[in-house]
């Protein structure tokens, strides 16, 4: 990627993270070089999606970290 790609040294956050869209740009950020990654959702990954998530962190040897939170913009 360009100058302003992805880095190996920093955490990146995924808002909606945990599902459809969300969660494929999560996948396409480590398969191109980001190495920790916060996902947000509203929901707890059901538990096929921790494996699926596992999976990625085998495969890539980056670290995803999940939060249940709800984002309020006023």
């Amino acid at each position: 990627l360009d100058g302003c790609g992805l880095k190996g040294n920093r955490t990146y956050l995924v808002a909606g993270g945990m599902r459809g869209f969300g969660f494929e740009v999560a996948r396409w950020m480590v398969e191109n070089g980001a190495r920790s990654l916060g996902l947000i959702g509203r929901s707890k990954p059901s538990e096929d999606k921790y494996q699926q998530l596992r999976e990625i962190e085998r495969g890539t040897g980056a670290k995803i970290h999940t939060f249940q939170v709800i984002i309020l913009v006023a």
